[in-house]
């Protein structure tokens, strides 16, 4: 590998783009990429392109051994432990989308005197020079492009223009220096909530069709922190002035900020929202001249309720839903989630109902004795059926305080499985089985909340009237109830349901044919055939020729309960046959695949993963499976991964521990590590991202040194 005619300087706090862009102009070439093909670094099939070089440690130290300048100058190099890989940002783990790696900004003046462009000028929140105190340039003021690391030098555009001709524009750098101080205590967390506001209010003006540059943003970015109430003001204003243009709703506006995972921007959202509780705002009648995508998550947050519900409301049109283009990610439409806000929404102050009413959160929620719905609350709400008391702009739509009046007396019209089979003296399978087979009626479950199964009072006293259990009937003579169904038939009473008539799981009778009876005659019967009940345990062998298996073959087969069985369809692990039967039944496609998990040798549970390498559960699933590290395996019965998966994991833990795990080594609190970060006597080897959380990890061999 020949080395260039002219090697420039390093300086330790020089962009690595700057290095390469001085040395393609020093040795007389066209931009950096001309010249990496000439010196840079090879492989047998390609040449490495500027972005390769400086996120790649191993290809930055042989340009920089060609240059003669090894360790002066550092990459951003890429941590490849999990997908959406970080970057080595002098010393901060930080985003790639933070970077400017294409498109760079300079400070003139800083060119003029240095030579060379600084490090931290690569990073997005930095806008501002705070030597000079004026604006970054980011683009030609000839051509109005964005700059290019890939140009002819330092100071010229792509266009041939010389930058250092235009006029410089000063700005405040209070904020700027502020993240300065931020990047250089590797306060990572800080600097990463900086960035998030950032992206928060980027796409906030953007909704609102207001223009910004990205020094004004990073300016609100910062001060979200540093000045909290000045941003609020301002947040109020733009708020209240497109709420009267466009009539959109204040939390609808403000859905950047409380779509956000960071607490500290759902917050500064919420702190708005208060205070233009306390002001007057006027809502105007139109938006159709403005329009921006609102996801599932951001619409259910904004509307303050669970995906679940929001799902309901999807499915039940009330929320609208645009398809962005095939394979793309489905929009809510604003227009649906304003007319659900403005719907129950007061824009002055809004006077505390009386008891007789109840939150809509109240009245949908799981442990709601109220059979209604929440798609029915909101369509009866929405045809003026029942009165509700509006609720102020800054809270969700399950604040809205309903009238009860309408479903006080209809929580006594119905009766629930469980309370039934108390009334019948059966399990609450045996009457769910009477449903299921059409015995028994139950409410249709679009007029309750569809999870749940409810029998109207009247209907369920007929049925107890009606019909009886071969487990009342023993109970109130007392007798053996094993034997008793068969000697009832042996007397000419035929089952209605049963194990032999449609697989049910007890004997059912007809009150009336039992009366008949002299029941103690029938208790005595000894002679009677006994081919009528259950077969016995050494004919047990289940026949699966056919394509549908009874329920309760399944969940035998399974070694799991009836009940859990039945759940395992409703989460999509099982198929249920759709045969003519009373008998609910499983396709055989399904209970195979199901079983082929339970038995595959291949799988380990997760159980016995995270006992294998000390973690608890969470932790695992934490560290291994959210990173996606690992893949997880589910049947509904349980949690599966691959033991070539916790092979992967036990070598991966041979090199490298968390800080937990280093402070059980070093006999210490795992923030220890962090303190001795700051000392700088150790530093991560690998990070993991678990979602939004950071997983640092450091090389074992290192810990146990500073043991020593």
């Amino acid at each position: 590998m020949r080395k260039p005619l002219i090697c420039p300087i390093a300086y330790p706090d020089e962009s690595p783009c700057s290095l390469l862009l001085r040395a393609s102009e020093s040795n007389g070439w066209k931009s950096p990429d001309a010249f990496i093909s000439a010196y840079g670094v090879h492989s047998s099939k390609k040449t490495y392109s500027l972005h390769s070089l400086i996120t790649n440690k191993n290809h930055w130290q042989k340009v920089c051994k060609v240059l003669g300048i090894i360790n002066r100058v550092k990459c951003y190099e890429k941590m490849k432990v999990s997908r959406g890989s970080n970057y080595d940002f002098l010393g901060n783990f930080v985003k790639y989308k933070s970077l400017k790696l294409k498109e760079p900004s300079i400070c003139p003046d800083c060119l003029h005197e240095k030579k060379y462009i600084s490090s931290m000028f690569d990073h997005r929140l930095i806008t501002a020079c705070s030597i000079h105190h004026i604006k970054l340039l980011s683009e030609c003021p000839a051509c109005k492009e964005k700059l290019k690391w890939s140009r002819k030098g330092l100071l010229t555009c792509s266009c041939g223009h010389q930058l250092d001709s235009f006029k410089s524009i000063s700005a405040d750098t209070t904020v700027t220096q502020y993240i300065e101080e931020v990047i250089k205590n590797k306060d990572v967390s800080t600097l990463d909530l900086i960035f998030k506001f950032f992206e928060a209010f980027e796409v906030f003006f953007k909704n609102i069709n207001i223009a910004t540059d990205q020094h004004q943003l990073v300016e609100l970015a910062g001060k979200s922190l540093l000045e909290k109430q000045k941003v609020i003001n301002l947040l109020s204003k733009h708020v209240k002035k497109t709420a009267r243009l466009y009539g959109l709703h204040p939390r609808l506006i403000l859905s950047p900020f409380l779509s956000s995972s960071e607490q500290e921007i759902n917050k500064l959202a919420s702190s708005t929202l208060m205070r233009l509780v306390k002001s007057k705002i006027t809502l105007g009648k139109t938006f159709n001249s403005i329009d921006f995508h609102v996801n599932k998550v951001s619409a259910r947050k904004v509307l303050g309720i669970s995906s679940f519900l929001t799902e309901e409301l999807i499915n039940n049109s009330l929320l609208e839903v645009k398809q962005q283009g095939k394979h793309r990610v489905q929009n809510i439409t604003i227009s649906s989630i304003n007319e659900l806000l403005i719907l129950f929404t007061s824009t002055g102050k809004t006077n505390k109902p009386n008891t007789s009413y109840k939150t809509l959160g109240h009245l949908s929620g799981k442990n709601s004795s109220y059979r209604i719905s929440f798609v029915n609350l909101i369509q009866k709400i929405k045809s003026n059926e029942i009165k509700f008391a509006k609720t102020a702009i800054s809270s969700g739509i399950l604040s809205a305080s309903v009238q009860i009046n309408p479903f006080k007396n209809k929580q006594f019209k119905y009766t629930t499985v469980t309370e039934l089979a108390q009334l019948c003296r059966v399990h609450s399978e045996t009457i769910r089985f009477a449903v299921k087979c059409g015995i028994l009626e139950c409410i249709d479950p679009k007029k309750t909340k569809g999870t749940s199964i409810y029998i109207d009072k009247k209907v369920a006293l007929h049925f107890n009237k009606k019909y009886v259990f071969t487990g009342e009937i023993a109970e109130d003579n007392n007798c053996s109830k094993s034997s008793l169904a068969m000697k009832i038939m042996a007397s000419g009473v035929k089952a209605v349901s049963g194990p032999n008539v449609d697989n049910g799981l007890t004997y059912l009778f007809k009150r009336s044919d039992i009366s008949s009876l002299d029941i103690n005659k029938v208790i005595k019967m000894k002679n009677y055939p006994t081919n009528a009940g259950r077969k016995k345990k050494n004919q047990g062998k289940f026949n699966f020729n056919g394509q549908d298996i009874p329920l309760y073959t399944v969940a035998h087969q399974l070694g799991i309960s009836v009940q859990k069985t039945s759940s395992l369809i409703k989460k999509g692990f099982l198929k249920e046959s759709l045969n003519n039967s009373r008998n609910k039944s499983i396709t055989k496609t399904s209970f195979e695949d199901v079983k082929r998990i339970q038995q595959d040798t291949n799988l380990v549970t997760l159980h016995q993963a995270s006992k294998s390498v000390n973690e608890n559960e969470t932790t695992f699933l934490k560290h291994w499976v959210n990173s996606q590290y690992i893949a997880l395996v589910e049947n509904g019965i349980d949690r599966y991964i691959f033991r070539k998966d916790l092979a992967k994991i036990k070598r991966f833990k041979k090199k490298y521990v968390t800080s937990k795990e280093a402070g059980e080594i070093t006999n210490t609190h795992r923030t220890h590590m962090l303190n001795l970060e700051k000392q700088k006597l150790i530093k991560p080897a690998k990070l993991l991202m678990s979602g939004n959380h950071k997983i640092n990890l450091y090389k074992r061999e290192q810990v146990l040194e500073i043991c020593k």
